[in-house]
């Protein structure tokens, strides 16, 4: 909330694109002498509310979004890993414009690296 400003009109309006609640969640095992690493994780957001005006003038609700990993450690110098964003594929909107416009969040997204140290 905003509490001081050289606008008088925005005393005790919201912040802009600030959720009232976040969450995240984050876990891995190991194992195979702790060369096989599987994790996994949430983010959750309560929604964003856009204020126009003085007003609360769009609210996006909330969402989870779920996230995983695999990774092997292949010799001591290279490990191949394997990450999942967004793993529900969930959709959501990112941002908005005063305009109008919506922008939405990343769909699924699947990254394989491998990574070698000499």
């Amino acid at each position: 909330e905003i509490t001081q400003s050289s606008d008088v009109d925005d005393v005790g309006n919201g912040l802009s694109a600030a959720p009232d609640s976040t969450a995240s969640l984050w876990g891995t095992y190991q194992a195979l002498d702790n060369r096989l690493t599987l994790g996994l994780g949430a983010n959750y957001s309560s929604g964003d509310t856009y204020w126009r005006r003085n007003m609360p003038y769009f609210e996006t609700g909330s969402y989870t979004e779920v996230q995983a990993m695999a990774a092997y450690q292949v010799t001591d110098g290279m490990r191949v890993q394997l990450n999942v964003d967004n793993l529900t594929d969930e959709l959501y909107v990112a941002d908005y414009s005063a305009w109008g416009h919506f922008l939405p969040n990343d769909p699924r997204t699947i990254k394989l690296s491998l990574n070698y140290n000499f």
